[in-house]
């Protein structure tokens, strides 16, 4: 793999139905900061998608990107097995105390998650 660093593509469009029935589970499944943010949803676009190919989005609140240097806090995070069998990550995230993005990712395979769970298909982390 290249050292590139792999940029987001702009995309400015709303939420697919897929994408705001997930984004409404994950806040209802997460933690108290999630929960209070759920006013946020009416609100949301997507702004972005992640460059590497992968399904996670990074969201706009009132056409306004939600970006920051600050870091992200993560508020809701799950499991859930790829088509192909392979366990996947699926986490929503906040910056500065806005709902900023839910990103999916692979653990332990190459298998890039090009498409957002189902969240029928989320389940914990075990402890």
């Amino acid at each position: 793999m290249s050292d590139q660093v792999l940029k987001e593509r702009i995309v400015e469009r709303p939420l697919t139905e897929k994408e705001r029935s997930l984004l409404i589970w994950l806040v209802d499944n997460g933690n108290k900061e999630a929960k209070s943010l759920k006013h946020e949803i009416e609100n949301i676009s997507v702004y972005s998608v992640c460059g590497c190919g992968c399904a996670s989005i990074d969201f706009a609140i009132d056409g306004n990107p939600v970006k920051s240097n600050s870091g992200m806090t993560v508020v809701s995070d799950f499991l859930y097995d790829s088509e192909k069998g392979n366990q996947m990550g699926c986490f929503l995230f906040t910056v500065d105390k806005h709902l900023a993005g839910i990103e999916v990712y692979s653990l332990g395979s190459n298998e890039i998650p090009d498409v957002l769970p189902l969240q029928q298909k989320l389940y914990p982390f075990k402890t």
